[in-house]
């Protein structure tokens, strides 16, 4: 818990700590501890963390627990899109001596523009019809001529993996 108080110290304003404590019924509830204006500092229950906290907490007491590979699906809800640009190099810190991959889905623009993240390691999940393909980013010549070219590997992907006509959401509230 030592090392999760260590990231969300840099991750999240006036957190202060973690704990475990035993609710009314003797249940054993994880706590956080902030400091902020009021007099006292504020001690919160789990039940009264933010979302982006919560996300923040499992997601590095999973990769520091995980010894296999690991699949993390939209890391990035409810999280700052600074924190969401430093999370892969976070999470492989986390996972320090583990063996496991990690594997990472997002729509996350922020997430894919770490520099850490090439080519080589990225896929693109293509829907055609009833089917979903997974290509690596690397054999898209288009995507490795941008890259080269000097777009990160998220301006040169996410667009082609963008649902088609999007535009017509504007629409919406005009009917059919």
């Amino acid at each position: 818990m030592k090392r999760i108080e260590k990231a969300l110290r840099i991750a999240i304003p006036h957190f202060e700590s973690l704990g475990v404590a035993n609710d009314l019924k003797g249940v054993p509830r994880l706590t956080a501890r902030s400091v902020h204006w009021r007099r006292a500092d504020a001690l919160q229950t789990d039940d009264q963390l933010s979302d982006g906290m919560l996300r923040l907490i499992g997601l590095f007491w999973t990769a520091m627990r995980s010894t296999g590979p690991l699949l993390v699906e939209e890391p990035e809800l409810f999280l700052h899109p600074d924190v969401v640009r430093m999370l892969v190099q976070a999470m492989n810190s986390a996972r320090h001596g583990s063996k496991g991959q990690l594997f990472m889905s997002t729509h996350s623009p922020n997430l894919m523009s770490d520099e850490e993240i090439s080519l080589e390691e990225t896929l693109l999940l293509l829907t055609d019809g009833e089917f979903t393909q997974a290509i690596a980013a690397d054999s898209v010549e288009q995507v490795c001529l941008l890259v080269e070219g000097g777009l990160s590997v998220a301006e040169a992907a996410m667009p082609r993996t963008q649902p088609n006509g999007t535009w017509r959401l504007a629409l919406f509230a005009d009917g059919d």
